[in-house]
């Protein structure tokens, strides 16, 4: 691109960037519109683009052939609706929002091709019968917005998330060495030895699976609660919780120095020596002695 063209396009965008920080706080942000309530569903990272103001977003707008709001594909596997895993990636709009959005996105596309175009009423009229929509599929709050099966099965899966944080969240807890001459343990026949060195890598990798919960939008939070919006990033796929009563053995890797001891206490016992049978004492004495 020459420098002459680079200069129109740059001057070009800013007018429609421009264009849409002022509709965006005169028309969808005004009094009325926040009297509504939201009942329009729309993907969250192009809104959060269109938003910006900063974005001139010339990859969704001039593609024609294509929607700019692709809600087809965002459909969990059953087609009915959103998995709340996706939904809760996207925002609620009113319907004047929605309306001035698609409106918007629509003005932006148009000014971008007849920019582009040099015969602009031949190239938009040859063009406008195959022009994709703005929206692929207009999702309500009252219908689309959640699949009732992927919604059953999320809530089990969070439900044993949970617990499994809690679980190893008490743990990390619990074992903190300053929290020693708190707690007073009753000795009896539960009662198992366990060496500091697993403990120790038990609470790195704890405090390691526990992390991506414990953020924010990727800041990390002060407390090591249970985040309400982190609990969907908690993974303990690769680490064994011990089941009581229940023998599981942990594989790890001998190289990595921060992995747990399969055994617990292995690499603190001592090495066995067996015992020599009776018949070689004597011919070992009997050697020294000679």
């Amino acid at each position: 691109m020459s420098t002459r063209r680079m200069v129109e396009y740059n001057q070009d965008a800013n007018e429609r960037l421009n264009q849409r920080r002022l509709a965006i706080t005169s028309m969808m942000f005004s009094d009325e519109e926040k009297r509504e309530k939201p009942e329009f569903w729309v993907e969250g990272s192009t809104l959060r683009r269109f938003f910006s103001a900063v974005d001139p977003m010339d990859d969704l707008l001039e593609k024609i052939d294509l929607p700019i709001l692709r809600h087809k594909a965002l459909l969990c596997e059953h087609k009915i609706g959103l998995h709340p895993r996706v939904a809760c990636r996207g925002k609620l709009l009113t319907k004047k929002q929605f309306n001035q959005y698609s409106e918007l996105l629509q003005m932006e596309r148009d000014k971008l091709i007849s920019k582009q175009n040099k015969n602009i009423n031949t190239e938009l009229n040859d063009t406008a019968s195959v022009r994709a929509p703005v929206c692929d599929l207009v999702i309500q709050n009252a219908s689309h917005l959640f699949c009732k099966r992927c919604a059953g099965t999320y809530k089990v899966d969070l439900k044993a998330k949970f617990d499994r944080y809690s679980e190893l969240n008490y743990l990390h807890s619990i074992l903190d060495p300053k929290s020693d001459d708190v707690i007073s343990i009753e000795v009896d026949e539960r009662t198992y030895a366990v060496s500091k060195a697993f403990i120790t890598g038990l609470r790195k990798v704890a405090l390691k699976i526990l992390k991506p919960a414990l953020s924010i939008d990727g800041r990390p939070t002060a407390s090591t609660d249970v985040p309400m919006k982190g609990i969907d990033h908690f993974d303990a796929s690769n680490f064994i919780l011990v089941q009581e009563e229940k023998e599981v053995e942990i594989v790890v890797s001998s190289t990595n120095k921060d992995c747990l001891d399969p055994k617990v206490n292995s690499k603190i016992m001592c090495e066995f020596t067996p015992p020599l049978p009776y018949y070689l004492k004597y011919t070992i004495l009997l050697i020294l002695i000679l």
